[in-house]
């Protein structure tokens, strides 16, 4: 059988590859005969970086360059949505993008947190992609899923008719669950993928770490920042602002008792890059800068997710660093950013470790890290205890898409 996996985004953010990953072996897992294409922003760049795993890698369906918000506006509204769906398929012969999806047998979305309205119109063309699987007659699931928070009622009330068309929905979290009920349709709460990508081994993540210049025989503690646009307040830049001025403070503090070592988990596309805004909470601190590794290379998500593994401690804005880290056993302090951190937090049995990103405040962060820190052995084991669960969970995913597929043609 042939799969399509829209929706995987590019090999630039780790996390998402580590959702492609963990979702390819799961489903090879349960249906090892299946031929796995997947659609991507940068697809020059994926087919390289997943030859090794045996996918096959397409452009994605639809692309809308930056600066024509205008364009994903249109596409927003119900009629825009299925006026460019028609032409799609009209059209499709002159348009080389949709014969993956002339091909599949079953499209499966790619488990992730694109389906809300965080960043506006956006999300509309991950959305679309699931549309036109539909109105292909392709039988589609959505695979361990985010879904939410919607701020715009007409972004919601589109998602929720595009959902209603697929055939199996699964979410990662018990809150995404929640919103999906509350429109009225039924999802299955799993785990998140990426609970089932490997690590390298210690011996390799070691060299990877002495490789950077990153001394072993001191503690490390892990970090990681991202940009965020504080969406729903009109102050977004300031706030920004003040979230990189804690967390310098954050990290000169830290400097104090660890080396400090900035994960870089999404390299782009474009402005998305974790590198850039390090460095720019590393020109505000004031003490400590000597004692922090700035890392620049492009790892794959199995080496970053080793190199994780040999913190004492994870201080992660980015939601799949957090998960890396509770997967290798080490207790993370998340800054959430979306309820999806909460989620899977929650999901780990250290929600208490959560502080948002809105409300972020220099000392309420530093009470949590202390905390952690000084309870990390039995913190660890609590997440070894967990994860143990979760990958099984995972596993669900892959169980219930092929009960799907097989009930198809029962």
């Amino acid at each position: 059988m042939r799969i399509l996996i829209p929706n995987a985004y590019s090999w630039l953010n780790k996390g998402d590859a580590g959702i492609l990953i963990g979702m390819v072996k799961a489903l090879r897992k349960e249906m090892p005969q299946a031929e796995i294409t997947a659609l991507s922003s940068t697809p020059e760049i994926d087919r390289a970086a997943y030859k090794g795993h045996d996918i096959a890698v397409e452009r994605n369906l639809l692309t809308i360059p930056p600066g024509h918000g205008k364009t994903a506006k249109i596409l927003g509204s119900a009629t825009g949505c299925a006026v460019a769906g028609w032409l799609h398929r009209l059209f499709g012969a002159k348009n080389a993008t949709i014969q993956p999806y002339v091909d599949a047998d079953l499209v499966v979305s790619c488990g992730g947190g694109f389906l809300n309205d965080d960043f506006g119109p956006a999300f509309l063309l991950q959305l679309y992609g699931i549309y036109f699987a539909t109105l292909m007659g392709k039988p589609t699931v959505i695979y361990g899923q985010s879904i939410g928070p919607f701020r715009n009622r007409r972004y919601r009330a589109l998602a929720r008719a595009v959902l209603k068309r697929v055939g199996l929905i699964t979410v990662r979290e018990e809150v995404s669950a929640r919103e999906v009920r509350a429109m009225g349709l039924d999802p299955i709460v799993t785990a998140d993928p990426a609970f089932l990508l490997p690590a390298v081994n210690r011996a390799e993540a070691q060299r990877l770490l002495a490789a950077e210049g990153v001394p072993l025989n001191e503690p490390l503690v892990g970090v990681t920042v991202r940009y965020w646009p504080f969406p729903g307040h009109k102050d977004g830049g300031q706030r920004f602002e003040r979230y990189l001025q804690t967390m310098a403070q954050t990290i000169d503090r830290l400097t104090e008792r660890a080396v400090v070592v900035c994960m870089p988990q999404v390299i782009g596309p474009g402005k998305d890059d974790d590198r850039i805004v390090a460095e720019r909470v590393c020109k505000k601190m004031k003490r400590g800068k000597g004692r922090v590794k700035l890392i620049a290379k492009d790892y794959a998500p199995e080496e970053l997710k080793g190199m994780i593994g040999l913190m004492r401690l994870f201080v992660g804005t980015r939601m799949h660093s957090n998960l890396f880290a509770a997967s290798m056993g080490v207790p993370v302090v998340a800054i959430g950013y979306n309820w999806k951190t909460e989620g899977i937090m929650d999901q780990v049995g250290q929600g208490g470790y959560v502080c948002d990103i809105d409300r972020l405040e220099a000392e309420a962060l530093w009470s949590k890290i202390e905390g952690a820190w000084d309870r990390r052995e039995e913190i660890s084991r609590q997440l070894t205890e967990k994860v143990t669960g979760l990958k099984k969970r995972a596993l669900l995913n892959a169980r219930l898409t092929k009960d799907f597929w097989e009930g198809l043609s029962s």
